[in-house]
């Protein structure tokens, strides 16, 4: 008995049905995840002053299991920057060191940020950021009555991201304030100038928004305070860790209604077939 491949009643062909039933049978079909490798990079920053210079040592520790490549730095502080490259692979598990010096032309005693940023690539080319901070004093040091806490969050397109200021001085403060994102993140900056009562605080809640950033990252986001208090500048800094989450992928979400959907095609095209068969003009 020849049958005719998905026929109708009236012995029309109906490619439609088979086709859509193999798109569905592809695109439901398990796939393996892709294997990639991981780069967790750690960086610690010591800043001292020197003289009349700062002195900033720079110490890199690759905690994944895929080699950095093309590694380059950067030092802000002081209203000053200087870029310096680094290893042109930094392998898993293996220390990298560096100083980096910068003058200064400070005058007023107190503690200031030094903010380093690295840059560094993948295997496959994909470019990443990472931040780090230290502080340094010049002059005798002494401590900040303004403190300022972050909070973890994460981004989902994008999020929010929330920092605490505290003044536990007597005297009110105006503080000045700036955050800093890694360059795969775009950040609402919280305002330039902030007025902190005796024994008061204040909350706030920035903008983080993903540019370039893979899911499954992980990144600090910094918030910088300062302000000048009795003839010294005050500097604190708050870490808010910030996780990168892909977007809810709506399609898959959907995947029992398509496999239902595939079994009632299926149906369908073996009704048509049965039908087909006892239609008349068939042969058998």
């Amino acid at each position: 008995m020849d049958i005719a491949p998905n026929a109708t009643p009236t012995g029309k062909p109906m490619p439609w049905l088979v086709t859509l039933g193999l798109i569905l049978a592809v695109w439901l079909a398990p796939t393996s995840p892709a294997q990639a490798g991981t780069i967790s990079l750690s960086t610690t920053v010591t800043a001292s002053v020197a003289g009349q210079s700062l002195r900033v040592e720079v110490s890199l520790l690759n905690q994944g299991d895929e080699a950095a490549r093309d590694l380059a730095l950067s030092l802000t502080a002081a209203g000053k920057q200087i870029e310096a490259p680094g290893p042109t692979s930094l392998p898993p598990h293996q220390p990298w060191r560096t100083v980096l010096e910068l003058p200064l032309l400070l005058t007023l005693p107190g503690s200031y940020p030094a903010l380093v940023t690295v840059r560094f690539h993948d295997l496959n080319g994909y470019a990443f950021s990472s931040l780090a901070h230290g502080l340094f004093d010049l002059g005798s040091s002494a401590p900040s009555g303004v403190s300022a806490q972050g909070f973890p969050g994460r981004v989902i397109g994008d999020g929010k991201l929330r920092f605490e200021l505290t003044n536990a001085d007597q005297a009110p403060h105006a503080v000045n304030l700036r955050a800093i994102a890694p360059e795969e993140l775009s950040l609402e900056q919280p305002p330039p100038r902030l007025e902190l009562a005796p024994g008061g605080g204040r909350g706030l809640d920035l903008t983080a928004r993903n540019l370039a950033a893979l899911a499954g990252a992980s990144y600090p986001v910094l918030l910088l305070l300062e302000y000048d208090h009795d003839g010294r500048h005050h500097s604190a800094v708050a870490v808010a860790p910030v996780r990168v989450e892909a977007p809810p992928d709506l399609v898959r979400e959907a995947v029992p209604f398509l496999y239902a959907l595939a079994g009632l095609l299926l149906a369908a095209m073996i009704g048509l077939q049965l039908r087909a068969r006892r239609a008349p003009g068939s042969t058998a």
